[in-house]
């Protein structure tokens, strides 16, 4: 008896079955999510800095109100981060430290600078995101209420004096870390931030990547 599955669409359940794609061994192919998504160009890629010039990290201590890269998730969207790095160019001083963390509010524009994100798949390169990305925050944005930290990392060097044995940069992916959050855009929204801070003074580049989604789409009401 051949396997059927139920094909599920934004408005739920369809009745409509269709059978799977089976190997030779009997075993269902099946492929991860995240490459469906790009299919689709639902993948997007926002940059801080770009080729061989870099940004200015702003932050001599973490300050959670202003963050170096903030996705912002309206109201109606579901976003799931996939993808976060930061790369240090040059730092001047002996701590260096980095966080990712979520907030369960939109914290707002305040002072600071729009990215445009770019879709993932070039077919959809028209497709504009529904993600509002800013950078370098140099006046406080909104309180950052709730959510959590996902990712920290830190060197208690210089990088610049002391960079064999330490880091250059750090990778964040929820697909390898298992802190794996789903931000979704209802009555306050939410944030995705990234903070870096070193004793003095850094520059470097920021990359980070997701995937979006109507609620509709992601939870078929």
């Amino acid at each position: 008896m051949a396997v059927e599955y139920e094909i599920r669409n934004a408005g739920g359940q369809t009745g409509t079955f269709t059978t799977a794609a089976i190997m030779n061994d009997r075993s269902v192919l099946m492929s991860p999510s995240v490459f469906q998504w790009l299919k689709e160009g639902r993948v997007y890629v926002a940059n801080r800095g770009v080729l061989t010039t870099p940004v200015a990290f702003a932050g001599t201590t973490i300050t959670s109100l202003r963050p170096d890269l903030a996705v912002r998730c309206p109201a109606g969207t579901v976003m799931i981060p996939l993808f976060v790095q930061i790369y240090w160019e040059a730092t001047g001083g002996t701590i260096v430290e980095a966080i990712i963390r979520t907030a369960s509010v939109d914290v707002g524009a305040g002072t600071s600078t729009a990215v445009t994100p770019i879709n993932a798949n070039t077919r959809y390169a028209s497709r504009a995101s529904a993600m509002t990305v800013a950078r370098e925050y140099t006046a406080d944005c909104a309180a950052v209420t709730d959510g959590n930290e996902v990712f920290r990392v830190g060197s208690p060097t210089d990088l610049d004096a002391n960079n064999a044995g330490t880091l250059s940069h750090a990778t964040w992916s929820p697909l390898t870390s298992g802190a794996f959050p789903v931000l979704v855009g209802g009555t306050n929204a939410g944030s995705l931030l990234v903070n870096t801070a070193t004793a003095t003074s850094s520059t470097g580049f920021v990359i980070a990547a997701w995937a979006e989604f109507t609620s509709a789409e992601f939870y078929g009401s």
